[in-house]
Formats: C-alpha cells, sequence, structure tokens
C-alpha cells in the first residue's frame, strides 16, 4: 500500500475518510490539514504525511482546490489495507473510524455540519458514545489532537466494544474455520451450527 500512494517506510500516515452528503457538497471537509498534522507531529513525536480517501459515492468527483497537495488515496481498492497502515485517523459520521477502532489507534471526529447531517441521515447511536473525540470546528480538532490522552482513549474504546458487543478473543479466524467446515457436512444448517 506504502509503495502504491508513494509513502515513506519511516513516515506515518493520518488519514481522512469523511463520508458523503446527500447534496454532493465537499465543503464540510475541509480544515487546516497543516496544522492538524502540526498538532498530531507534537502530541505523537513523529512525522506524518496527510492523505485523504473521499467516499466511493462521490470518487468520480472532481477533487475539491482545498485538496490539492495531499496524498489522495481514493482510488486504493482496498480500505482495509488503508486502515492497517493508517497511524491516526480523522473521519466524521463514516463507520470507517469503527473499523479502525479495532487498531487502538487515535481516531478523532470531525463534525462540522452536524445538525444538517442528524437531520438529514441520523446515526446508529450517538456521536457521544462513539470512543473518539467530536469537534464541530478546526480549532476544537486541533485542540482534541493536542489533548489527546491514551489512557482516556483505551477506557473509551472498552466502553465503545461492550456496548456494540464486539467481543475478540483472538481465536475468530480459527471459529470462523469451524462454522465453514461443519456447514460443508451434508445436512448442516447455520441453525444447527450457530444453535
Amino acid at each position: 500500500m506504502r509503495r502504491a500512494l508513494g509513502v515513506d517506510d519511516d513516515a506515518s500516515i493520518c488519514l481522512y475518510a469523511p463520508t458523503f452528503r446527500a447534496d454532493w457538497s465537499v465543503d464540510q471537509y475541509r480544515f487546516d490539514f497543516d496544522a492538524f498534522i502540526r498538532a498530531i507531529s507534537e502530541r505523537f513525536g513523529k512525522d506524518y504525511v496527510f492523505a485523504y480517501r473521499l467516499h466511493p459515492n462521490i470518487a468520480k468527483l472532481t477533487r475539491p482546490e482545498f485538496l490539492n497537495g495531499y496524498l489522495d488515496a481514493t482510488d486504493y481498492l482496498d480500505a482495509q489495507e488503508l486502515l492497517a497502515a493508517t497511524d491516526v485517523m480523522v473521519s466524521d459520521y463514516s463507520s470507517i473510524l469503527e473499523d479502525f477502532a479495532l487498531t487502538g489507534r487515535p481516531g478523532f471526529v470531525y463534525a462540522p455540519d452536524f445538525d444538517a447531517y442528524s437531520c438529514d441521515r441520523g446515526f446508529y447511536y450517538s456521536l457521544e458514545d462513539r470512543p473518539f473525540s467530536v469537534a464541530r470546528t478546526s480549532d476544537e480538532l486541533i485542540a482534541n489532537a493536542r489533548g489527546f490522552d491514551e489512557m482516556d482513549y483505551r477506557k473509551a474504546l472498552d466502553r465503545f466494544f461492550s456496548l456494540i458487543g464486539f467481543q475478540d478473543d483472538g481465536h475468530g479466524d480459527e471459529q470462523v474455520a469451524q462454522m465453514i467446515i461443519s456447514l460443508s457436512k451434508n445436512g448442516s444448517t447455520v441453525g444447527d451450527i450457530l444453535g
């Protein structure tokens, strides 16, 4: 993934992956990217490359000018590979942040159009239930990066995973493989396996 995007092996990656808006607007994606990168660089002691991934629904649109000069990861096909290589993530209301939460790495919410978005599409659960700090302005986002507390974040992740019923014992792949093997036997049904 790093080779495909031209990212040096020693660079850390900050990925911004907002969801689409019903009116296809992108103005709400804008925040002070450079100031945010400086803030996380100071907070975490690393140099970051800023990359963005636009939602597939708007991936074919012309890129907004304010994204010029930043790494475009929109056309990289495997979002999970991007998440695996990402060190810090920013999103808005997208569930991609929940996928990223599994890494335990820092995630941030930038939600400048919260009221409009909540009226338009709604949420599965409140932003406050998610384990990420929420910012409605660029300044708040930068302050959240500077004030990131790893212990608080770990506790928030644990609360969130409990809320959604996520359990990881490290043997999920073995359990899925056993289910597939069991289902391949004549007469077995999903009901029998999950019983």
